[in-house]
This record gives structure tokens, sequence and C-alpha cells, in this order.
């Protein structure tokens, strides 16, 4: 479902850099933008299931952290990249043609990226670490 998220995305933003002013609006805008939504609307649970199952429990807040603070790192750098090419152009549709592009090159960079992700069985146990991440302290009650 991974890898199916990515690809479906990477064909939609493929598919807008081909827009033009006189593509129709009412088959592939509504269509074509559809399935940008389906990829990317399930890149981003799948990406918290994937680090929630792939780390420790006692590691589980510093991996869903890490991915959403390097998403939001995402959300700040990427239009002003973007916004960037987008001014570099001569017009409109040149420039939004271009941010599509861009769009959709990232995101067949982020679909190889995947692909070599090993894939790890989830009945695998993973080994415990000798030593508790907080020490604990045992309490003996004795009976006088």
């Amino acid at each position: 479902m991974y890898i199916i998220a990515y690809a479906i995305a990477t064909i939609a933003l493929f598919a807008m850099w081909q827009f033009t002013a006189v593509t129709p609006i009412w088959w592939w805008y509504v269509l074509v933008t559809s399935l940008a939504g389906l990829g990317i609307g399930a890149i981003g649970t799948i990406t918290t299931l994937v680090a929630q199952f792939a780390v420790h429990k006692r590691l589980l807040g510093v991996a869903v952290g890490a991915i959403f603070f390097f998403q939001m790192i995402g959300l700040v750098v990427a239009p002003s990249i973007l916004g960037l090419a987008q001014n570099s152009a001569p017009d409109l549709e040149s420039g939004l043609k271009l941010v599509f592009l861009m769009g959709a090159v990232a995101m067949m960079i982020a679909l190889l990226m995947i692909l070599t992700i090993p894939e790890i069985s989830m009945d695998a146990e993973l080994p415990e670490n000798s030593e508790p991440l907080m020490p604990t302290v045992s309490v003996e009650s004795s009976i006088s």
C-alpha cells in the first residue's frame, strides 16, 4: 500500500505536468487531483505506522516526533523552493508546469528510496536490551 501510494502520487504529478490552459477541467483536473489526493493522503498515515512498527516501544515517541518534525520542515522549505521555480518562469502556465515537474521528480526519487526499504516481518521478535531506559526501583514490603 505504501509503494502504491507513492506510485499513484508520482503518476498524478507527472499527469499534472502535462496540463495546459485547454485541458478539460471536468475530466482531467478532477480525476488527476483526486488520484493525487488519494496517494498523498495515504502516505502520511502509512509513514507513521511504519515508524511505529519499526522501532522499539520505548523509542516510539522519538520516532513519531522525528517524522512530524521533518514533515513540518518540508512544509516550510518546499513552498519557497517551488515559489522560486515558478517565479523564474516567463509566464504562469510554464511556471506551474515547472512546479509540477519538480514535484513529480521529487516524488519519483522518494518512490525509489521507499523501494530500498527492506521488508521486516511483523512476527519477528525484536531483541530486548539488557538494561531499561529508566532504572527501576524495587520496593520490598516486609511484615514485622
